[in-house]
Protein backbone atom coordinates (compact mmCIF):
# COMPACT_ATOMS: atom_id res chain seq x y z
CA UNK A 1 0.00 0.00 0.00
CA UNK A 2 1.53 3.38 -0.99
CA UNK A 3 2.60 5.69 1.81
CA UNK A 4 0.19 8.58 2.26
CA UNK A 5 0.96 12.13 3.35
CA UNK A 6 -0.84 11.44 6.62
CA UNK A 7 1.33 8.38 7.25
CA UNK A 8 4.50 10.38 6.60
CA UNK A 9 3.36 13.11 8.97
CA UNK A 10 2.49 10.58 11.66
CA UNK A 11 5.86 8.87 11.25
CA UNK A 12 7.69 12.21 11.43
CA UNK A 13 5.73 13.21 14.54
CA UNK A 14 6.64 9.92 16.19
CA UNK A 15 10.33 10.42 15.38
CA UNK A 16 10.20 13.87 16.96
CA UNK A 17 8.54 12.49 20.10
CA UNK A 18 11.06 9.67 20.40
CA UNK A 19 14.01 12.04 19.99
CA UNK A 20 12.56 14.51 22.48
CA UNK A 21 11.95 11.77 25.05
CA UNK A 22 15.52 10.51 24.72
CA UNK A 23 17.07 13.98 25.00
CA UNK A 24 14.74 15.28 27.72
CA UNK A 25 15.43 12.18 29.80
CA UNK A 26 19.20 12.38 29.30
CA UNK A 27 19.76 16.16 29.41
CA UNK A 28 16.67 17.64 31.02
CA UNK A 29 14.05 19.89 29.44
CA UNK A 30 15.84 23.23 29.87
CA UNK A 31 19.16 21.98 28.49
CA UNK A 32 17.57 20.45 25.38
CA UNK A 33 16.99 22.69 22.37
CA UNK A 34 14.54 22.14 19.54
CA UNK A 35 17.53 22.21 17.20
CA UNK A 36 19.01 19.21 19.02
CA UNK A 37 15.68 17.41 18.87
CA UNK A 38 15.33 18.08 15.15
CA UNK A 39 18.86 16.82 14.48
CA UNK A 40 18.24 13.63 16.49
CA UNK A 41 14.91 13.07 14.71
CA UNK A 42 16.36 13.72 11.25
CA UNK A 43 13.95 16.57 10.48
CA UNK A 44 14.18 20.29 9.92
CA UNK A 45 13.72 22.35 13.09
CA UNK A 46 10.64 23.99 11.59
CA UNK A 47 9.01 20.56 11.27
CA UNK A 48 8.76 20.36 15.05
CA UNK A 49 6.52 23.43 15.11
CA UNK A 50 4.31 21.99 12.38
CA UNK A 51 3.33 19.33 14.91
CA UNK A 52 3.75 21.15 18.24
CA UNK A 53 3.08 24.89 18.74
CA UNK A 54 5.88 25.23 21.28
CA UNK A 55 8.61 23.30 23.07
CA UNK A 56 6.33 23.16 26.11
CA UNK A 57 3.59 21.51 24.03
CA UNK A 58 6.16 19.00 22.83
CA UNK A 59 7.07 18.17 26.43
CA UNK A 60 3.41 17.69 27.35
CA UNK A 61 3.01 15.36 24.35
CA UNK A 62 6.07 13.41 25.48
CA UNK A 63 4.62 13.11 28.98
CA UNK A 64 1.29 11.97 27.57
CA UNK A 65 3.05 9.33 25.50
CA UNK A 66 4.88 7.99 28.55
CA UNK A 67 1.62 7.68 30.46
CA UNK A 68 -0.15 6.15 27.46
CA UNK A 69 2.60 3.56 27.43
CA UNK A 70 1.75 2.65 31.01
CA UNK A 71 -2.01 2.89 30.62
CA UNK A 72 -2.71 1.96 27.02
CA UNK A 73 -5.77 0.56 25.28
CA UNK A 74 -5.41 -2.77 27.07
CA UNK A 75 -6.49 -1.04 30.28
CA UNK A 76 -10.02 -1.10 28.88
CA UNK A 77 -9.76 -4.56 27.38
CA UNK A 78 -12.80 -6.67 28.31
CA UNK A 79 -12.03 -9.26 30.96
CA UNK A 80 -14.48 -11.47 32.78
CA UNK A 81 -12.96 -10.93 36.19
CA UNK A 82 -12.39 -7.49 37.71
CA UNK A 83 -9.76 -8.83 40.10
CA UNK A 84 -7.76 -10.23 37.18
CA UNK A 85 -8.06 -6.89 35.36
CA UNK A 86 -6.74 -4.96 38.35
CA UNK A 87 -4.02 -7.50 39.08
CA UNK A 88 -2.70 -7.49 35.51
CA UNK A 89 -2.92 -3.70 35.24
CA UNK A 90 -0.81 -3.20 38.36
CA UNK A 91 1.68 -5.91 37.42
CA UNK A 92 2.30 -4.78 33.86
CA UNK A 93 2.57 -1.10 34.80
CA UNK A 94 4.97 -1.74 37.66
CA UNK A 95 7.06 -3.90 35.37
CA UNK A 96 7.24 -1.09 32.81
CA UNK A 97 7.98 1.42 35.57
CA UNK A 98 10.99 -0.56 36.77
CA UNK A 99 12.21 -0.97 33.20
CA UNK A 100 11.93 2.76 32.44
CA UNK A 101 12.60 4.31 35.83
CA UNK A 102 14.69 7.12 34.34
CA UNK A 103 11.67 8.36 32.37
CA UNK A 104 9.53 8.50 35.48
CA UNK A 105 12.26 10.38 37.35
CA UNK A 106 12.43 12.84 34.47
CA UNK A 107 8.67 13.38 34.67
CA UNK A 108 8.84 13.92 38.41
CA UNK A 109 11.65 16.44 38.12
CA UNK A 110 9.80 18.53 35.54
CA UNK A 111 6.53 18.46 37.44
CA UNK A 112 8.11 19.48 40.73
CA UNK A 113 9.98 22.46 39.31
CA UNK A 114 7.56 23.91 36.76
CA UNK A 115 4.11 25.07 37.89
CA UNK A 116 2.91 25.78 34.36
CA UNK A 117 4.00 22.32 33.32
CA UNK A 118 2.09 20.74 36.21
CA UNK A 119 -1.14 22.33 35.02
CA UNK A 120 -0.53 21.36 31.41
CA UNK A 121 0.31 17.81 32.45
CA UNK A 122 -2.79 17.57 34.63
CA UNK A 123 -5.05 18.65 31.79
CA UNK A 124 -3.36 16.70 28.99
CA UNK A 125 -2.62 13.49 30.89
CA UNK A 126 -4.31 13.04 34.25
CA UNK A 127 -7.78 14.21 33.20
CA UNK A 128 -7.63 12.13 30.02
CA UNK A 129 -6.50 9.04 31.89
CA UNK A 130 -9.12 9.53 34.60
CA UNK A 131 -11.83 9.81 31.93
CA UNK A 132 -10.67 6.51 30.46
CA UNK A 133 -10.91 4.79 33.84
CA UNK A 134 -14.34 6.35 34.49
CA UNK A 135 -15.66 4.88 31.24
CA UNK A 136 -14.25 1.48 32.14
CA UNK A 137 -15.91 1.62 35.57
CA UNK A 138 -19.25 2.67 34.07
CA UNK A 139 -19.07 -0.23 31.65
CA UNK A 140 -18.34 -2.75 34.39
CA UNK A 141 -21.08 -1.33 36.64
CA UNK A 142 -23.57 -1.70 33.78
CA UNK A 143 -22.44 -5.31 33.35
CA UNK A 144 -22.96 -5.98 37.06
CA UNK A 145 -19.25 -6.70 37.60
CA UNK A 146 -18.63 -3.76 39.94
CA UNK A 147 -20.95 -2.25 42.56
CA UNK A 148 -22.48 1.17 41.81
CA UNK A 149 -20.13 3.91 42.98
CA UNK A 150 -19.09 7.50 42.37
CA UNK A 151 -17.00 6.71 39.30
CA UNK A 152 -15.22 10.09 39.31
CA UNK A 153 -13.98 9.62 42.87
CA UNK A 154 -13.02 5.98 42.35
CA UNK A 155 -11.31 6.70 39.03
CA UNK A 156 -9.32 9.51 40.64
CA UNK A 157 -8.28 7.18 43.47
CA UNK A 158 -7.20 4.46 41.06
CA UNK A 159 -5.22 6.83 38.85
CA UNK A 160 -3.61 8.39 41.90
CA UNK A 161 -2.70 4.98 43.25
CA UNK A 162 -1.21 3.85 39.94
CA UNK A 163 0.98 6.93 39.62
CA UNK A 164 1.93 7.19 43.28
CA UNK A 165 2.85 3.55 43.56
CA UNK A 166 4.87 3.85 40.36
CA UNK A 167 6.71 6.79 41.94
CA UNK A 168 7.48 4.74 45.05
CA UNK A 169 8.70 1.93 42.83
CA UNK A 170 11.21 4.06 40.94
CA UNK A 171 12.44 5.86 44.06
CA UNK A 172 12.95 2.61 45.97
CA UNK A 173 16.12 1.77 44.05
CA UNK A 174 17.40 -0.57 46.75
CA UNK A 175 14.00 -2.32 46.94
CA UNK A 176 13.72 -1.78 50.70
CA UNK A 177 9.94 -1.47 50.54
CA UNK A 178 9.25 -3.35 47.31
CA UNK A 179 11.41 -6.43 47.77
CA UNK A 180 8.49 -8.74 47.00
CA UNK A 181 7.82 -10.12 43.53
CA UNK A 182 5.73 -8.05 41.11
CA UNK A 183 3.10 -10.78 41.09
CA UNK A 184 2.77 -10.66 44.87
CA UNK A 185 2.65 -6.86 44.98
CA UNK A 186 0.09 -6.70 42.16
CA UNK A 187 -2.13 -9.33 43.74
CA UNK A 188 -2.14 -7.47 47.07
CA UNK A 189 -2.95 -4.14 45.42
CA UNK A 190 -5.75 -5.65 43.35
CA UNK A 191 -7.35 -7.21 46.45
CA UNK A 192 -6.91 -3.95 48.36
CA UNK A 193 -8.84 -1.97 45.75
CA UNK A 194 -11.50 -4.57 45.14
CA UNK A 195 -12.07 -5.84 48.69
CA UNK A 196 -10.54 -3.22 50.98
CA UNK A 197 -9.15 -4.33 54.33
CA UNK A 198 -12.37 -5.76 55.70
CA UNK A 199 -12.02 -9.38 56.86
CA UNK A 200 -13.55 -11.85 54.44
CA UNK A 201 -16.81 -13.36 55.55
CA UNK A 202 -16.79 -17.07 56.25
Amino acid sequence: MPETRENRQAERRQRILAAALELFTRQGYERTSTRQIAQAAGVAEGSIFNHFPSKKDLLVAVMAQIVDGYFGADLAAPKADTLDLLRETFRSRLEMGFAHAERVRFLLGELLTNQEMRQSYFEAVILRLTDRVERLLQQRIAEGLVRPCNVQVVAGALVGAFLTFLLVAVLDEERRLLHHSLDEISDELAHLFLDGLRPQEE
